[in-house]
């Protein structure tokens, strides 16, 4: 799509063929212009699994937090699980 507005194609050609809007064409394109498409391919593949090893790390915190909350001593003497 980008390399397409490059070659000189007037640029609302684009946006109407691939029904996005103009914002969203500037974002690709400041986001992935002069990439490769291989390389635009696998630096979405990087971002998908960091997001996926970011909510692993954010669920594991939640699950330590959960734990060391338990097995923090209370005042009381009746400690409810």
């Amino acid at each position: 799509m980008i390399k397409e507005q490059e070659s000189g194609e007037k640029t609302a050609d684009v946006f109407r063929r691939h029904e996005i809007s103009s914002a969203t064409f500037y974002k690709y394109k400041s986001k992935y212009g002069g990439m490769e498409p291989s390389d635009a391919k696998r630096l979405r593949a990087l971002e998908d699994e960091n997001g996926k090893l970011k909510t692993l790390l954010a669920e594991g915190e939640h699950q330590r937090r959960g734990h060391n909350y338990l097995l923090t001593p209370r005042n009381s003497t009746f400690h409810p699980l």
